[in-house]
């Protein structure tokens, strides 16, 4: 089966559970990782892989060791083992990546998730958890559909994240708006 028809698959059974309406498109997926500010050294965790289409990019940059896929769906998380069998693909929720990573650090998160549309509690976890993989030395892109920030002011505020919007994607369905994430150093 195609990532088109994986993709739908998963959205017919639970469309409160796929945050997109379509998988990301090869321009989105590389504004994502032109985002990505590399160390050379730390983990690069992507959560709501989906069908894998950031994925396949991040394979294409980065070594297997360094990646870290997490997607949700057993069904999604299995195709992306099928499709990308070097990397470590996780059928896990985004609240235990500091579980996974297992102390390594994190030089960026790149997320797919619909945070906006997640009940609050959890998208409060979720950005936490974030937040504290990436530390200072990190960094969490991110795309949403909306103009404005996927990360709600004074949740951003509580994790000490500061936002950047590093750009608009029109050729994508739908438009998407890639942001950047850091936690602020201390004074």
């Amino acid at each position: 089966m195609n990532n088109f028809l994986h993709f739908w698959s998963a959205w017919l059974k639970g469309p409160h559970r796929v945050g997109a309406v379509a998988p990301s498109s090869p321009i989105l997926s590389q504004a994502m990782l032109n985002a990505i500010e590399d160390d050379g050294e730390g983990m690069i965790v992507e959560l709501g892989a989906g069908t894998g289409p950031i994925t396949k990019r991040l394979s294409r940059q980065f070594p297997a060791e360094r990646l870290l896929i997490i997607e949700r769906d057993a069904n999604m998380a299995r195709h992306l083992r099928e499709q990308f069998p070097e990397l470590t693909v996780l059928t896990a929720d985004a609240r235990h990546i500091l579980t996974h990573l297992k102390s390594r650090p994190c030089c960026a998160v790149v997320s797919a998730l619909p945070l906006l549309s997640l009940p609050a509690h959890d998208r409060q976890d979720i950005i936490a958890t974030i937040a504290e993989a990436i530390g200072h030395n990190g960094q969490l892109v991110q795309f949403t559909y909306g103009f404005g920030s996927p990360i709600p002011k004074l949740e951003a505020q509580q994790q000490k994240l500061y936002a950047h919007r590093e750009r608009f994607i029109l050729r994508n369905l739908p438009p998407a708006t890639v942001w950047k994430y850091r936690v602020a150093k201390q004074a």
